[in-house]
């Protein structure tokens, strides 16, 4: 109630959440929900007393109201009505702000694939995701200080890209999606833990071989944040089916096997 959503989404080993819950490793736990949202540390120390797995440890109803998250002093009405009042300034430009960010900013939620992890494999086509494409900024031709072997090199124009890999990424589900422009950030929950990765649409430098590129020929750089290497390149080979190209990134046939493009 305090956070906006539940600490798990069920009691099997084979949640994330819980399963870190019954092992006792809280920090992972409180590490992961604070990308959501921010706890005090009498907060985060009452709630894992009261999540505790093993019911000896567990917080009765009396040890949780002498607790000190509990025991604080509380606003009266008065009071309550004086500091939200003093917020209001802030909390209105910070509104703002927002509001403003997200004409070019889009977070997304997908949790279609639940707690068992990513929905990979052929299956059917992803539904396009809306793209505003008008709000998107410049597309700027770059040389990456580090290079980056899992690329893929499109066929289509940065918005279209955009656009395919955003749905690629959503119909996964059991991820969460953060763009800024032509940057993806994109964070999964698997029963191996939790992998973070960025996918940004760039202008190419150069073609396979070595050639100046075309002047709108466009990548899509993936690079893995922290999490198993092995969920990561099996993400990354999933968008290269999708795109058409080989395990390397590069573009094949335009045609499967039944003729059809994967998409058109």
């Amino acid at each position: 109630m305090y956070a906006g959503y539940p600490p798990y989404v069920q009691p099997s080993l084979k949640d994330w959440w819980f399963q870190k819950l019954v092992t006792g490793t809280y920090e992972l736990f409180w590490t992961a929900h604070e990308r959501q949202c921010k706890f005090s540390k009498d907060f985060k120390d009452l709630i894992s007393r009261m999540l505790r797995f093993d019911d000896k440890r567990r917080l009765t109803a009396e040890q949780i109201m002498k607790h000190s998250w509990c025991a604080k002093k509380t606003l009266n009405q008065h009071e309550l009505v004086q500091e939200l009042t003093r917020r209001k300034p802030k909390v209105d430009t910070a509104k703002l702000e927002q509001k403003l960010n997200r004409k070019n900013n889009d977070s997304m939620d997908f949790t279609r694939g639940g707690a068992q992890g990513m929905a990979l494999g052929p299956g059917s086509r992803p539904k396009l995701v809306d793209v505003d494409f008008k709000t998107l900024p410049k597309l700027e031709r770059h040389e990456p200080d580090v290079k980056t072997y899992t690329v893929i090199h499109s066929r289509k124009s940065a918005p279209l890209t955009l656009q395919y890999t955003l749905s690629v990424l959503a119909h996964m589900g059991n991820v969460k999606i953060t763009r800024v422009g032509y940057s993806i950030e994109c964070t999964v929950h698997s029963t191996a833990g939790i992998l973070v990765f960025t996918a940004e649409v760039v202008l190419r430098a150069h073609v396979p071989g070595g050639a100046d590129a075309p002047k709108d020929a466009v990548d899509v750089e993936f690079r893995r944040l922290s999490g198993a290497f092995h969920d990561f390149r099996r993400i990354y080979r999933h968008c290269c089916r999708f795109f058409q190209c080989d395990e390397s990134g590069n573009p094949v046939s335009t045609q499967r096997a039944d003729g059809c493009s994967a998409y058109s």
